[in-house]
């Protein structure tokens, strides 16, 4: 007899690996899981579950065997935005492919972790990887804004770096260099991970 406890670790097993253990019952129990929350959450709050609707049907795409699972579940479904939900069995419509969609916001690298653990392809990690490689975006408009020249903007050039020293990035205005080493990217993730209003901060002296 499925309980509760059943349900929601089937939900966890599938968002946290499907690919580790691809049962498709499994996989339907958690779907369920799922849909049971879309039903209940408010309109506003709807579109964070774009990723879920992701995973699953990525989920439903593995084999005949999960499709064929997760189809009585998802007609079962009356909660908001049904269609959106339908294209998880609809396997003759496209699809998102998170392998081949440009990394533009963190809404893409939930997809490529919901591809990973939908399916365990690893070029979806390595995709998430790459973004390491890239050039370091905050450093690069902190400097910019270093080398601005501006009679009238003393002032605010102080106090601005005056805020970014607080937040732990510290600025030298005198000879224009930033004193903080490593990855400013990765600094100002941590921040807002901390829930230290870096973002704000930085965006009075420049935008990113």
């Amino acid at each position: 007899m499925s309980t509760d406890t059943d349900a929601d670790r089937a939900f966890v097993a599938a968002i946290q690996g499907y690919y580790r253990d691809p049962r498709p019952a499994q996989a339907a129990r958690a779907l369920a899981v799922a849909l049971d929350m879309m039903a209940v959450a408010p309109p506003e709050a709807f579109a964070r579950f774009g990723t879920l609707i992701y995973l699953f049907g990525r989920i439903a795409r593995e084999s005949d065997a999960a499709h064929a699972a997760l189809v009585d579940v998802v007609a079962g479904y009356r909660g908001p935005d049904a269609p959106l939900v339908a294209r998880i069995i609809e396997v003759a419509a496209p699809f998102p492919d998170a392998l081949t969609q440009p990394i533009e916001d963190p809404i893409h690298l939930d997809l490529l972790w919901a591809e990973f653990f939908a399916t365990g392809r690893r070029d979806a990690v390595a995709r998430i990887v790459s973004l390491l490689d890239g050039g370091d975006r905050v450093r690069a408009h902190v400097a910019a804004w270093l080398g601005e020249r501006g009679w009238l903007a003393g002032g605010r050039r102080r106090a601005h770096a005056a805020a970014l020293g607080e937040l732990g990035l510290e600025v030298d205005l005198a000879s224009r260099t930033i004193r903080t080493e490593g990855d400013l990217d990765l600094w100002a993730w941590r921040s807002a991970e901390r829930r230290v209003p870096v973002f704000p901060v930085l965006g009075l002296p420049f935008q990113l």
